[in-house]
């Protein structure tokens, strides 16, 4: 085999014959250096160790000692090595917590920050000194490689959040502004942050303002999703790595470079179609499995996951990263799942559970995606026993979801399991419950819920519901109606009176007025109608406002609808009921709000519809016309169809 020379100059560390030292497969001479008198040995002997990533654990008490060396570029090298080892080193988290505050070389400072991101969240111990020290280090390279510890380390511990939020009205801009970007990196976990950062968001320093927009974005899940993990497959197309072998490429998950372990990754899937059989190959789910699980790095957990998927064996590992701190990892665990479909069908409770939980909107759409994929690969095998076992491990974790303190899951959990229909029978009772929660959206998604339950709903839900018709709230009082219409107890469903739409044509261009607070970076603002002040004066009868306006009325349930006409255009906005949920979970207002009007008033061909946030920043725009929806005019009226509404919205509409 003919290797191109510089891939095996930078790789051939990682190819030599294993000692017989346990834990350090190579160069077991580099301890007896770390020892030497002269400190440039010392250093060379640290940064060879550091090249060996985690196979160098062996050396970890011996660079340990290294960490009080007389010598900084010594002590830099050997929290270098420790950083590289990562996991295996975590016993040193102490020693590199007071170097961190401690030590005078700015070099082992940055270092021992980074060491410790590099170690993750077992490096806990350290998450108080790294606080303290974002806002006391005077250096600025120290302070971001700390900013990147912390946001590893503790990105769900509430000190976290706190200290964050403290530090954005620290005097210094610099400071302030790595707060901001440094809990944008943290996601969706920060959002007890929010309203230090929305306060933020209003600086007069420019760029103050606009990494607290940043953040606010990515704190509230409204950054594009990202992509799946094999996209980037792309980037590693280097033809040399065609020359090297399955054990070859195993022995490289072992890389102290990230990148490298990532490039492994994908050069050996690019193997399996003809490699499946092979006694290599064999051992790679078991280091797949290994990454996912150890590995510091999330690009590599990401990874992991991603070829976990690929390879077609069920690992328990994915479903221990369903709870990885790194959104990516959960996202890349919940698509695995998916592609594994009925093979990865004992992990559909702890699916159902991130569905519902989990605080990231692209997981939860990851995880409703996995289940969805293995409903119907169940059904269409005809496995009775997997599907009924199936649909009760996923609606024992709804159930638990219904139970929960938090309003927002107990939401989700009534809307996931409207979803399952009579196949969540046993629901009846704790939606009923529901129904008296102090919370309208959660009363409204519990009473369509039941709607969609069938018999058992029928005999057990009638009463309840027929209280809700007293409901303070219309959006309530409607879905127990017309749930109550959907199990037969009332016969003729509530009359909607329509005004006769007017005759104006819709302009040829939508119009273009400005919002004067736009919620986002003026180059991400669509260019849909604004969705602007809602006019307070009754619209005249016999006017398209007037037909529009009786339809909506008593509407909503996750958003609060209203509406109004703009030069013959009909501008929806859907503003989200609780300040902690996404467009997602507005999907099936959205679907069904847009039938009713294109099915009720034959006049209108298309709608723009908004979803604003509960503070009222528009998230995103969209246009629905008459043409992409009438595949969907008959759905609405199938009871096992239309329970799976909120999945039409995305061939319905079209961003804007």
């Amino acid at each position: 085999m003919k290797v191109p020379c510089l891939v095996v100059l930078a790789l051939a560390g990682f190819l030599q014959n294993p000692a017989d030292k346990p834990g350090l497969p190579y160069n077991v001479e580099l301890l007896d250096k770390l020892k030497e008198p002269a400190a440039s040995s010392r250093r060379e002997a640290a940064l060879e160790l550091a090249k060996m990533g985690a196979d160098a654990r062996a050396a970890v008490p011996d660079l340990g000692k290294l960490l009080v060396d007389a010598d900084g570029g010594v002590r830099a090298a050997a929290t270098f090595a420790l950083g590289e080892i990562g996991l295996g080193a975590v016993d040193t988290v102490p020693t590199l917590g007071r170097n961190l505050t401690a030590d005078k070389d700015v070099n082992v400072r940055k270092e021992s920050a980074a060491a410790i991101g590099k170690i993750g969240p077992k490096g806990i111990k350290a998450l108080p000194i790294l606080l303290k020290s974002f806002r006391q280090e005077g250096d600025a390279d120290v302070r971001a490689a700390i900013s990147t510890a912390i946001a590893r380390v503790g990105p769900q511990v509430k000190e976290t959040h706190a200290a964050l939020a403290d530090a954005i009205g620290d005097p210094s801009p610099e400071i302030r502004e790595l707060a901001l970007i440094t809990l944008g990196k943290i996601g969706p976990a920060a959002r007890p942050a929010l309203p230090a950062i929305e306060k933020a968001a209003k600086d007069t320093n420019e760029k103050i303002a606009l990494a607290a927009q940043t953040a606010q974005l990515r704190v509230n899940g409204e950054v594009e999703e990202p992509a799946p993990v094999n996209d980037a497959a792309a980037k590693f197309e280097l033809p040399e790595w065609n020359a090297f072998s399955i054990p070859e490429l195993i022995n490289l998950l072992k890389s102290p470079t990230p990148s490298t372990r990532i490039k492994a990754i994908y050069q050996l899937l690019k193997h399996k179609k003809d490699s499946d059989t092979s006694k290599p190959w064999q051992s790679l789910p078991g280091a797949f499995a290994l990454l996912l699980k150890e590995d510091p790095e999330p690009a590599v957990r990401a990874a992991a996951a991603y070829g976990i998927g690929q390879i077609g064996q069920f690992n328990a590992e994915l479903t221990r990263a369903l709870g990885d701190f790194d959104t990516n990892v959960r996202v890349e665990a919940a698509r695995a799942f998916g592609t594994l479909g009925v093979k990865a069908k004992e992990g559909a409770k702890a699916l159902a559970q991130s569905h519902i939980s989990d605080i990231a909107g692209p997981v939860r759409k990851a995880s409703s995606e996995a289940l969805r994929t293995m409903e119907k690969e169940l059904i269409k095998i005809n496995k009775t026993a997997g599907v009924s076992g199936f649909y009760q491990d996923v609606v024992a974790a709804l159930l638990d979801g219904t139970r929960k303190a938090d309003e927002e899951i107990r939401a989700r959990a009534a809307l996931a399991l409207g979803e399952y229909g009579p196949n969540a029978k046993d629901a009846v009772t704790p939606l009923c419950q529901l129904l008296k929660d102090p919370y309208n959206y959660v009363r409204v998604t519990a009473a369509s819920a039941l709607g969609e339950l069938g018999g058992d709903a029928q005999q057990k839900a009638t009463g309840p519901l027929e209280e809700l018709l007293n409901d303070k709230d219309p959006r309530v009082k409607r879905r127990a109606h017309e749930s109550l219409v959907k199990l037969g107890r009332i016969q003729i469903p509530k009359p909607v009176a329509v005004a006769p739409p007017v005759s104006t044509a819709p302009t040829a261009a939508p119009p273009t007025t400005v919002d004067p607070k736009p919620a986002t970076p003026p180059e991400s603002q669509p260019t849909a109608p604004d969705p602007g002040k809602v006019a307070v004066a009754k619209p005249m009868p016999g006017t398209l406002e007037a037909a529009v306006a009786e339809l909506l009325d008593g509407e909503g349930g996750i958003t609060e609808p209203s509406s109004k006409i703009e030069n013959g255009k009909v501008l929806l906005n859907l503003q989200l009921a609780h300040d902690r949920f996404d467009e997602g979970m507005a999907h099936g207002d959205a679907v069904r709000l847009s039938l009713k009007l294109l099915m009720g008033i034959d006049k209108i061909d298309e709608l723009y519809i908004h979803f604003i946030a509960k503070n009222g920043r528009l998230l995103r725009s969209y246009k629905v016309t008459r043409a992409k929806a009438a595949p969907f005019f008959e759905k609405a009226d199938d009871p096992f169809e239309r329970r799976r509404a909120r999945e039409w919205w995305g061939e319905m509409s079209e961003r804007i």
